[in-house]
């Protein structure tokens, strides 16, 4: 399907270095090409189709080592999916995660070391009737 206007400060941050809109790409169009569903920074606009997901990035802290920082960081993005059904928003979850968990290489020039589903979680559904179900991911990468 696509993404939504606006992508890099969905997922990489504003004001983030330009290298890390690189992961951040990266790691989206690796979910895009997993889901057949439309992807949003932050907020999904009303009356996007569904099954459609958001996406945002949840941390990004320095590892610190005896004082010090190291090149290896992790990082966590979460994606929420909204569907009309339970079953369909599963499905597009468990797409995510199956084919993500346990990656690693190079993407985008960072050395991707390790991805992680962290957190897969069903959420009540919303006031709206709308069935959520989140993935957070932990990637442990170091900078190009």
């Amino acid at each position: 399907m696509g993404f939504g206007p606006g992508f890099g400060p969905g997922f990489a941050g504003a004001g983030d270095p330009p290298a890390l809109a690189g992961l951040a790409e990266a790691l989206y169009n690796r979910v895009l090409a997993v889901t057949s569903c439309s992807w949003w920074p932050l907020r999904m606009p009303q009356g996007t189709p569904l099954p459609a997901g958001v996406y945002q990035r949840i941390s990004d802290a320095p590892t610190h080592t005896h004082g010090n920082v190291v090149d290896l960081r992790p990082r966590r993005f979460q994606l929420t999916v909204y569907s009309n059904t339970y079953d369909s928003g599963l499905a597009i979850a468990r797409q995510v995660v199956a084919a993500l968990a346990g990656t690693r290489g190079e993407w985008s020039g960072w050395d991707v070391s390790c991805m992680l589903a962290d957190t897969a979680e069903d959420i009540d559904p919303d006031d709206r009737g709308l069935y959520r179900q989140r993935v957070d991911l932990m990637l442990s990468s170091k900078a190009p």
